[in-house]
């Protein structure tokens, strides 16, 4: 029998699309530009709650002429995709709810973007298939320091906190835990689902406990509930915060009132009874 996550998580999933979809022919001057770099991540966030729903259908494979037909569900690459799914919300909170000016979107989805780029730069200097990945990148990542250093938003903040932000210190700098309570997440349900997931998604002795082969039935059906459930809580959030930011996404909950609401009851699971705080 199909569990509550397995049944709702399609409708989500098709309300998710149709609420980033939204922005389809819109007129994005150079002040809402920032618009363009939320639909990237708003993909890229989608990508991660699809995945994570065709693997909990478990992986079959059966046209490899040295293995054997076999089906199974990888309880890392769940975890791991679930926690990534997590993280990518939060980023997307970070850079787009949370800013009350569009200045300062822009401002922070720089920064992210600068952070992923210097992070990647002494992989691709060493890797010698990677030499024209590597140009692109480092012209990119000297065009973005220069935007940065020359906006009013990094102007104003001291020397120290001005070298935090051009250096890979992004991820150092915002702990998962205070982003995530800061996104709205009561803290300490939060960190139980985080330590979770991750306690799956890492390579540790304790995994070969749980692979296909041993873990029981029960087991592995309330691990596919809980990753599902992840997703379903990220998909509430997402569309509540979504359509406050691009307004054209309540059209399209007010034309799925039935998948709006799902969301609308997902959009409450793990919330602080406090609202946060904004980090600006």
């Amino acid at each position: 029998m199909a569990t509550q996550e397995e049944i709702e998580y399609p409708y989500l999933l098709k309300l998710y699309v149709g609420v980033v979809g939204s922005m389809a022919g819109m007129t994005i001057d150079s002040e809402n530009e920032w618009l363009l770099a939320c639909e990237r991540i708003s993909i890229k966030l989608f990508h991660h709650l699809a995945t994570l729903y065709y693997l909990s259908e478990g992986t079959t494979l059966s046209n490899l002429e040295t293995i054997r037909r076999m089906s199974f569900v990888d309880p890392a690459s769940l975890a791991a995709v679930a926690r990534a799914a997590l993280q990518t919300y939060l980023t997307f909170y970070y850079n787009f709810i949370d800013p009350e000016t569009p200045g300062e979107r822009i401002f922070r989805n720089k920064i992210w973007e600068l952070s992923g780029l210097v992070e990647r730069q002494g992989f691709l200097e060493e890797n010698p298939k990677a030499t024209n990945q590597f140009k692109v990148e480092r012209k990119r990542t000297k065009t973005l320091q220069a935007e940065i250093e020359q906006d009013p938003l990094f102007q104003v903040l001291g020397a120290g906190e001005q070298e935090k932000l051009t250096a890979d210190k992004w991820r150092r700098i915002h702990d998962w835990s205070n982003l995530a309570q800061l996104a709205g997440f009561d803290g300490e349900y939060f960190n139980d689902i985080y330590k979770y997931l991750s306690s799956y998604a890492y390579s540790s002795e304790s995994y070969g406990t749980f692979t296909e082969s041993t873990m029981g039935e029960v087991i592995k059906k309330e691990l596919i509930r809980v990753c599902l459930h992840v997703g379903l809580i990220l998909m509430g959030h997402f569309i509540q915060a979504y359509s406050t930011i691009v307004p054209r996404a309540k059209r399209i909950l007010i034309q799925n009132p039935f998948e709006a609401e799902i969301a609308a009851s997902w959009g409450q699971v793990g919330r602080q009874t406090i609202e946060p705080e904004s980090a600006g």
